[in-house]
């Protein structure tokens, strides 16, 4: 079955609804614990780890434990506490399918061990939970007249992005909610803040509606914004 492709309201609606009830935690359940709802603070710890979910990388059950221990965490806590019992469980099952495929016989060239089947029908979990949180809008910023004619200017360094995207909605919101609430806000919520902020700040930006939306997608390939 091949992916849904969202409109923009749909995206905006799937962005603050994600079928959980209220409070920090997800819906999911993952190596036998539940995970909060995939915030900026857990991308950030996913970063300060080099987390093959991050850079794409070889995933490890060693990398799905610590995974599932950052997802549990709330801002200020870094202390990850790796699911063992589950994964545990898993080890033993493929020890016990290796010994008796041991007396049937081996799997076919190029197919998956029990372990490789286990390992990506974890990771697939995992990446289902991340795929709630990751809606953002799709937007242009305008240049104004003024501006058009002029050099662009020389950049300057930023930090990371988890940590650029708090500090706009922490001015946006000028003391509304707490640094905490930013920091564990859902990324997909946080995504539609930051342009709503960024149009606060006095950027004149331009929302793609579902009708701009639905016209682009009949355009031949080469006409679409990249």
């Amino acid at each position: 079955m091949g992916a849904v492709e969202l409109t923009v309201s749909q995206k905006l609606f799937s962005a603050f609804i994600d079928g959980g009830e209220a409070g920090d935690w997800s819906r999911t359940r993952f190596l036998g614990v539940r995970l909060r709802k995939h915030s900026l603070w857990h991308r950030m710890l996913l970063r300060s780890v080099d987390s093959p979910f991050i850079k794409r990388g070889v995933v490890t059950m060693r990398d799905l434990r610590i995974t599932a221990g950052i997802c549990r965490c709330e801002y200020g806590n870094s202390n990850i506490r790796k699911p063992w019992l589950q994964p545990f469980l898993i080890y033993v099952r493929m020890i016990m399918a290796a010994l008796f495929l041991r007396s049937k016989g081996k799997t076919a060239p190029g197919d998956l061990n029990r372990y490789q089947k286990a390992l990506t029908s974890q990771s697939e979990t995992l990446l289902e939970y991340f795929g709630d949180y990751l809606a953002e809008p799709d937007y242009a910023v305008r240049r104004s007249d003024s501006a058009a004619g002029r050099d662009p200017q020389t950049p300057r360094g930023t930090f990371n992005e988890e940590f650029e995207h708090v500090s706009e909605l922490v001015q946006f919101f000028h003391g509304a909610v707490t640094l905490a609430q930013v920091w564990d806000m859902p990324i997909s919520a946080a995504n539609y803040w930051r342009v709503v902020a960024r149009r606060a700040s006095g950027m004149d930006i331009d929302v793609v509606t579902d009708q701009e939306d639905e016209f682009t997608k009949n355009l031949p390939p080469e006409y679409r914004h990249k």
